[in-house]
């Protein structure tokens, strides 16, 4: 009995021991590893760890922006070096110590702890970034998980690691087109020396290939033809960074595979900062700083499906966040999105968020009939002006709401996302070509001055005029709306001919006309263009009268901002 208590009370002892061990060991590699020698109190760990080791100069600049770290045996070489310089001198001094150790400390917490690993990962992707070759091609892929057809090489044939990591800066390889097919990238990274990539093509193959390749290349297949793409220079940079789209004709008429090779030059690239990466740079008068935000930490990752009201599947069934084929034809790619890379949209917020590991299912108000009913009138009405002048700068969005909930029916837009993107073609585009990209043609997503929606509440205004019971008011009202010269304006709304803009009081921001009209400029015009008429001659005859005075027509068809906001105020008071 004594024994066995003895045993129970060792073990209780044994247990103890290691857990203030393990504790004391913990609090040795991360309380006090050095990483508070920033000197900013409430960093991240990430972000202070990073800083630190640019602190110490165990991370120092290379003339092509990358970092790199100091040899693993660093430490060794330096006492080496110490020893064989003062063979007979004493201890080093307490600061040389201390300052040892916190170096010691720092590589420790680099090399062996969870945080160091995410701050390598992140310096190996950035320098990743600072010499890119890669390749695609436009070859038909029945399934985005299919292995990369493409294999690269270095000198003597050594093979190379690959990625997908292409900053999204390449995007100028559109050439201001978005186009879909082509596949995922392979890239390969660091250096000058060439590379050179190699795919087999199927027997039977008649068709013209269409490649994409961030580098210069040098040499090609028989017969390839080339055209050269050039990016915005970058600042550090001694050249802008270089694309090519390459067109390889070729006819597999063997019972094997053929082998295609195409031998490129990386592109130099020096973008101070990069989508998705924690390392930046910010440049000021004192030079180049390296900057570091927090990573998110990785947790297991949830899987969810969207639908839409009636049931659809926006996303694939199976929880991975792809747009379903549905939702590609009813356009609908720029709210669901393209993957749980593009942030903006429905499926990168879930992305970020802590979904559940069970299947997470939300539902949408919008109905997919009533989408499609959408989609296909914008796409008729852009069609209808394919030819005219202005069709690749033509847009449109549409937003159909439920007028008693307020809930979202249908959102079209309109030029469509094309189906069939990679995931980086989309954000690659909108950075390179902003006022070409698609995805924010939404009626509440435009960036352009000549597409705000602001102006869709004029109706609203104009209905509430039209709607006012009020005896006294109505009158005036009436006259506003029909037009008045500019001293009746005047008189009923503070406005004059000679008006430009409208300001509610004194000191309040002027409500201003686009371009700064006056109104002026379209009083008393005639209801028409002369071009835009067709028809008996009585009929364009009363179409060409000037129309006397400034009305709610005038202010309508001319979207006058300082004339609405006038008879606003008119009627509020």
């Amino acid at each position: 009995m004594i024994s066995r208590v003895l045993h129970v009370l060792l073990l209780v002892i044994v247990c103890t021991a290691i857990v203030f061990g393990v504790a004391y060991r913990l609090q040795h590699l991360y309380a006090d590893s050095g990483v508070a020698a920033t000197g900013t109190p409430g960093l991240p760990e990430d972000e202070a760890l990073f800083h630190a080791l640019i602190a110490a100069k165990l991370l120092t600049p290379r003339s092509d922006g990358g970092l790199d770290r100091v040899p693993r045996d660093w430490l060794l070489r330096e006492a080496v070096v110490a020893l064989e310089s003062h063979p007979s001198a004493a201890d080093p001094s307490e600061a040389d110590a201390s300052e040892a150790e916190s170096t010691r400390r720092l590589l420790g917490m680099l090399d062996r702890t969870a945080v160091g690993a995410i701050v390598g990962q992140q310096i190996e992707l950035w320098n990743q970034t600072r010499s890119v070759a890669a390749i695609r091609d436009d070859r038909a892929r029945t399934d985005k998980e299919a292995p990369q057809p493409w294999s690269a090489v270095g000198p003597s044939d050594r093979p190379l690691p690959s990625g997908q990591l292409v900053p999204e800066t390449f995007g100028f390889v559109h050439d201001g087109e978005l186009r879909a097919g082509y596949s995922d990238w392979l890239s390969v990274s660091g250096g000058s020396d060439a590379v050179t990539f190699r795919s087999e093509v199927a027997p039977g193959a008649a068709t013209p290939l269409t490649l994409q390749l961030v580098g210069t290349p040098t040499r090609l297949p028989a017969g390839a033809t080339s055209k050269k793409f050039l990016g915005e220079p970058l600042e550090g940079c001694s050249e802008p960074p270089v694309a090519h789209q390459i067109r390889v004709p070729f006819r597999n008429s063997a019972a094997a595979p053929t082998t295609i090779e195409i031998t490129a030059i990386p592109s130099v690239h020096c973008a101070a900062r990069i989508h998705g990466l924690a390392i930046h740079q910010e440049r000021d008068n004192d030079g180049t700083h390296y900057r570091f935000r927090p990573v998110r930490r990785s947790r297991p990752g949830g899987r969810y499906v969207i639908r839409a009201l009636d049931g659809e599947y926006l996303t694939d069934p199976a929880g991975r966040g792809r747009p379903s084929d549905l939702t590609e034809r009813l356009g609908m790619l720029p709210l669901v999105g393209t993957g749980g890379g593009d942030s903006f949209s429905l499926t990168g917020m879930l992305a970020s968020t802590s979904v559940p590991p069970d299947t997470l299912e939300v539902s949408l108000t919008i109905d997919a009939k009533m989408q499609q009913a959408a989609h296909e009138a914008l796409a008729w009405g852009i069609e209808r002006f394919r030819d005219d002048r202005w069709a690749p700068e033509r847009k449109a969005g549409l937003v159909v709401l439920d007028a008693d909930t307020g809930a979202i029916l249908a959102v079209a837009g309109q030029p469509a996302i094309p189906p069939g993107l990679a995931d980086w073609d989309l954000p690659a585009f909108s950075a390179a070509y902003p006022l070409r990209d698609p995805s924010s043609i939404f009626a509440w997503e435009v960036i352009d001055k000549h597409n705000t929606p602001g102006s869709t509440f004029k109706p609203v205004t104009a209905l509430a005029l039209m709607m006012e019971t009020e005896p006294e008011l109505q009158t005036t009202i009436a006259a506003v709306l029909r037009g008045l010269d500019s001293n009746q304006l005047r008189a009923a709304t503070g406005l004059t001919y000679g008006s430009s803009s409208f300001v509610a009081y004194r000191g309040a921001k002027p409500v201003p006309n686009f371009g700064g009209s006056t109104l002026a400029k379209y009083a008393d015009r005639a209801k028409r263009d002369p071009r835009c008429i067709q028809g008996d001659p009585e009929a364009t005859e009363r179409a060409l009268r000037p129309e006397p005075g400034f009305g709610l027509r005038q202010a309508t068809q001319f979207s006058l901002n300082a004339w609405y906001a006038g008879v606003a105020l008119m009627m509020e008071q």
